[in-house]
């Protein structure tokens, strides 16, 4: 494997996994210990003998409460090399879990720095393109609030 297959690898398949699949306990851990992130993609290179291109200080963790009963965790990723790697990845789910979602804000393939693709990843593993979103003034974050808001409130009719 190569740098970006396994930052890809990091991305789209073990973040939402452990989301979906261990929910609080591994946003517990991720919220605890910032660091996480990088030592296990630390492990992964150095398992396919390749040092690791980033530095813990290149990753973060926010958790916050979006609404009395939502709450949010983005882990944020080093600058992106190419398109499709995630500037950062949101958590959304209420108390229960009932409603939860998995977002990522990608590099895109699209000349300029200033925007970004929003899509999401679903516990059943089904991708959706919502589109771009400006890198600028958290519009991520209002984007994928948002977006999180319309699933919940469809989900349960509202």
């Amino acid at each position: 494997m190569n740098t970006t297959n396994i930052r890809n690898m990091m991305e789209y398949q073990m973040l939402p996994q452990w989301f979906y699949h261990d929910q609080a306990k591994f946003l517990g851990y991720l919220i605890q210990d910032k660091e996480l992130i990088f030592r296990i993609l630390d492990d992964l290179y150095s398992k396919d003998g390749i040092l690791c291109p980033y530095t813990k200080e290149q990753f973060d963790v926010d958790a916050s409460r979006v609404l009395d009963d939502i709450m949010m965790v983005k882990v944020i990723m080093p600058e992106p090399e190419t398109a499709g790697l995630c500037y950062s990845c949101y958590m959304f789910f209420d108390r229960d879990f009932k409603n939860a979602m998995y977002y990522m804000v990608e590099k895109s393939p699209e000349q300029g720095m200033d925007l970004a693709e929003i899509r999401s990843l679903s516990p059943e593993g089904e991708v959706t393109d919502h589109g771009h979103c400006a890198l600028e003034n958290q519009a991520d974050f209002f984007r994928c609030s948002e977006l999180f808001l319309m699933l919940r409130n469809e989900r349960e009719g509202r």
